[in-house]
């Protein structure tokens, strides 16, 4: 874009803080709703909720997953079906984006009945827990999956988990993520991010919607069935097709349950108030923005 002076890609608070008060700083994404309302108020930023950002916020697997013999499907199906959501954001959520093809209502009864955390606790108990540690990493740096990593923490606390919430930055987390090691070595329990209705589009884009193993995404789930329909969808003929298989995948996530879907967010993005003719999408894009 020949109107922009430059691009710089960063979430570190302080180097933000600096950009804004040399007033250097013109547009940015995934802005705390609470300092948009200050600026707004001082008529500096435009607050805009384009398009509808649609992201899907997945905690990445519960438990002592960093040994992945030690998953516990069925507990974890309990997860699903007894969670409350309804603090966190626009839920319930399947598992593709409902502004894309894929998106359906398949096995939704596990997130639209009645909600029980005596019963969650019960069945907790009755799983052969024992009181094992619960690393959840909480990323510092980023407002949204902090505020949701600490709500996370209190919520498996109530069910009778034992949780270790540790705060690092987000860099810390998504080296972390990568180990497969014992929480006692450095492995982790859980963890919450977020993707874009791009990458949860469909089967082919969703990362973290595999069932191959250790070759596949941070938890490591191994859903044989998944994988299976996750080719037949690759060669499905045409869009209804696909559309059939993909219910199916989501039928079966409900049974395995490779990761939660907490949410869709409306994620707002702040644009000074001289910022012009900005493209409504689910991500910034600087085609033709100017200032006036």
């Amino acid at each position: 874009n020949p109107s922009a002076d430059r691009e710089i890609n960063t979430s570190e608070p302080i180097a933000l803080r600096t950009l804004e008060l040399r007033h250097d700083l013109r547009v940015m994404q995934d802005r705390p709703r609470q300092q948009m309302r200050k600026e707004r108020d001082e008529q500096r930023v435009t607050d805009r909720v384009p398009f509808v950002r649609h992201t899907p916020g997945d905690v990445e697997q519960i438990g002592d997953l960093g040994e992945c013999e030690k998953r516990n499907p069925q507990r974890e199906g309990d997860f699903a079906r007894i969670g409350d959501q309804q603090a966190l954001a626009i839920v319930p959520t399947g598992l593709f984006a409902p502004t894309m093809p894929m998106s359906n209502m398949a096995g939704m009864e596990r997130l639209t009945s009645p909600r029980d955390v005596a019963k969650a606790k019960k069945m907790v108990e009755e799983s052969g827990y024992k009181g094992e540690p619960v690393v959840i990493m909480s990323p510092s740096d980023q407002p949204t999956l902090k505020q949701m990593s600490d709500v996370a923490a209190e919520f498996f606390k109530s069910i009778g988990l034992k949780v270790d919430l540790q705060t690092t930055d987000w860099g810390s987390v998504i080296t972390r993520r990568a180990s497969q090691k014992p929480i006692a070595e450095g492995g982790w329990g859980a963890f919450i991010t977020v993707m874009s209705p791009l990458t949860s589009a469909n089967p082919g884009s969703m990362l973290s919607l595999r069932g191959n193993g250790k070759a596949g995404w941070f938890g490591w789930p191994t859903d044989p069935k998944i994988e299976e329909l996750r080719e037949s969808w690759f060669d499905a003929p045409d869009l209804p097709s696909q559309k059939a298989v993909a219910e199916q995948i989501q039928r079966q996530y409900f049974e395995s349950v490779p990761f939660l879907p907490l949410c869709r967010m409306l994620q707002p993005m702040a644009f000074r108030s001289d910022i012009k003719d900005v493209v409504s999408a689910s991500f910034p894009m600087f085609w033709g923005v100017r200032r006036a």
